[in-house]
């Protein structure tokens, strides 16, 4: 009997010391680079199955038995560490970023890269550089804000058509303006190719479709600038493919509204003062020694009257008209632009609204452009693993162009200003 009482005193022994042994470890893991705190770092007992992960705020508790437990420490982007408990409770760490881990990948159209090799193959615009300054189209804002992308305006006039050149001209024969993109679908007309002229009379400035679209409803533009964009586009696609993405409600934003109101005005970089035009009297005498200098006479003011004007009228040398063409033809230009927008986002739904109003006075007299805008993008997940959604704009654009030199088909009755010299209305 004293046995068996004997060996039940010294299993009881053996198991609270087993017992003693077992202890909680709790610990914060933060970020060696910035002190933040890391959430979602592997937490393991070396050799066991045993472990955890750190919360949002870096915390970690775990139960350890013995002091010859080691703990390992990993998370991605992170040089992993092991740390010996010991007879400690309280661990806390820094981990060292690993900058050989730190390879962003891209998801492209064509694949995934790591983001230094397509450095110079995509460039990406964002809403606010987009918005920085004033203007009519999307393109006419990329200017200068991606590399590689080359924009120039074929003149002031407001709505014009943008030609757009990626790494430079890259055919002869063929077409160099890039495949637009928007929101997933192919803008067919670029450059005004499908909206040249609406008068079959008198030539006039091609209309830009980009200028249809409300600038401050795009959330960025991406430029594939490389020749791997054609695996997708095919040969359309050969000067480059811009892919332009509309804004859109994001997951749990409150709902916001936006009201923006811009004018200003434009005006030419150089004036008749600095390009420095002749008066009449300065005319004549040019047109006199060009004259003498080929054996002709004196220049006669009446040899530019036409037979359908007044036959006795008769001009004189001294009734030179100095006329300043500059303010007969050019003006002051000048924008208004009203914008309102609304969104907002839930977990299952979001919306994004936006309507614009703007005007446009070109310094050209008689160019003038208005545009009124609406832009509805709708997005549902009516159940799990299923996206509804919904991109739909309304443009309408007033767009007023005057004459601008010449004439489809090569009409020789079109000259200067595009006006019919045959009936003497030249400027």
């Amino acid at each position: 009997m004293k046995k068996v009482l004997l060996m039940l005193c010294i299993a009881g022994a053996f198991i609270s010391s087993t017992m003693a042994q077992e202890r909680t470890v709790t610990g914060t893991v933060t970020s060696g680079e910035d002190g933040s705190a890391l959430p979602g770092v592997n937490v393991i007992l070396k050799g066991t199955s045993t472990g955890t992960i750190t919360d949002l705020d870096g915390n970690f508790v775990i139960s350890v038995s013995g002091n010859e437990a080691v703990m390992t420490f990993s998370s991605v982007g992170f040089t992993g560490q092991e740390v010996l408990v010991g007879n400690q409770t309280v661990i806390d760490l820094a981990l060292q970023p690993d900058i050989t881990a730190l390879e962003e990948i891209v998801i492209t159209g064509y694949g995934s890269q790591i983001k230094r090799d397509v450095t110079g193959s995509i460039s990406q615009v964002k809403s606010e550089e987009l918005t920085s300054f004033s203007s009519v189209s999307a393109d006419q804002a990329l200017q200068g804000l991606a590399a590689g992308v080359q924009v120039i305006g074929a003149n002031g006039v407001p709505g014009a058509p943008t030609r757009v050149m990626i790494r430079g001209t890259n055919s002869i024969s063929s077409g160099t303006e890039p495949l637009w993109i928007i929101d997933g679908m192919i803008l067919s007309a670029q450059g005004g190719s499908e909206l040249d002229g609406f008068s079959r009379n008198v030539a006039t400035t091609g209309q830009n479709p980009l200028a249809s679209i409300n600038p401050n409803d795009i959330e960025s533009i991406e430029v594939l600038k490389d020749a791997m964009a054609t695996s997708i586009y095919g040969s359309r696609g050969a000067g480059g493919v811009i892919i332009v993405t509309t804004k859109s409600g994001k997951k749990g934003q409150k709902g916001t509204l936006n009201i923006d109101y811009q004018q200003g005005v434009s005006d030419v970089v150089r004036g008749p003062e600095e390009i420095g035009f002749v008066d009449g009297d300065t005319w004549l005498q040019l047109a006199d020694q060009a004259r003498a200098n080929s054996g002709l006479s004196a220049y006669d003011p009446n040899s530019i009257l036409n037979d359908s004007r007044d036959p006795n009228a008769v001009l004189s040398r001294n009734q030179t008209v100095n006329t300043n063409y500059f303010d007969e033809a050019l003006r002051q230009g000048s924008f208004t632009q009203l914008d309102l927008s609304t969104s907002r986002g839930s977990d299952n739904a979001s919306y994004f609204i936006s309507g614009q109003y703007r005007n446009d006075e070109g310094v050209l007299t008689g160019n003038n452009f208005n545009r009124y805008s609406l832009r509805t993008n709708l997005d549902f997940q009516p159940v799990n693993n299923l996206e509804v959604g919904l991109r739909a704009t309304f443009a309408y654009t007033e767009n007023e162009r005057a004459p601008n030199g010449g004439a489809p088909g090569g009409n020789s009755n079109f000259g200067g200003g595009g006006y019919d010299m045959a009936n003497s209305n030249a400027l």
